[in-house]
């Protein structure tokens, strides 16, 4: 017999734990990914701020959290190791101007989904329900808004 049940969203204070403290936390990942091409990373602690607002606005929890860093840290990623720095800091001006730049509509649909069941897992694979608003279907980019689900159900 399945079991229901509902689940708060978490507060501010435990997305921002699980942000930083968890020893695979992403922002260790970062650092540690950085830190292969040697270059170090810090970020501003306002930046770990807006990063959890982020999740809270699009609705995503825990698992968004990803997304978000993701489309913050994507440009760097490729750029910083190739110009040949050796210190980075992600600093509330760059993480904004990034979140501009990254496909929010992206997020949006995912959280849109998630939050009214459009989006369900079937054996790890996100999957499109019937019931979906063709306007959404639409308007975002179908597979653009799988691998945002995807990110988000499966971390």
């Amino acid at each position: 017999m399945p079991v229901l049940t509902y689940l708060n969203p978490l507060s501010r204070e435990a997305l921002l734990a699980i942000l930083t403290e968890p020893k695979n936390a992403i922002v260790k990942q970062y650092v540690k990914l950085f830190e292969m091409d040697g270059v170090e990373l810090t970020f501003a602690p306002e930046v770990y701020e807006y990063i959890v607002d982020k999740a809270i606005e699009f609705k995503l929890g825990a698992r968004g959290l990803r997304s978000i860093v993701e489309s913050i840290m994507m440009d760097a990623m490729f750029d910083i190791p190739t110009r040949g720095d050796k210190h980075f800091e992600v600093t509330l001006d760059y993480a904004r101007s990034q979140m501009e730049k990254s496909n929010l509509g992206r997020l949006q649909a995912a959280a849109y989904m998630a939050n009214r069941n459009i989006v369900t897992v079937d054996a790890g694979v996100p999957v499109l329900s019937m019931h979906a608003p063709l306007e959404l279907v639409s308007k975002f980019d179908c597979y653009q808004t799988m691998l945002a689900c995807k990110a988000i159900y499966l971390g």
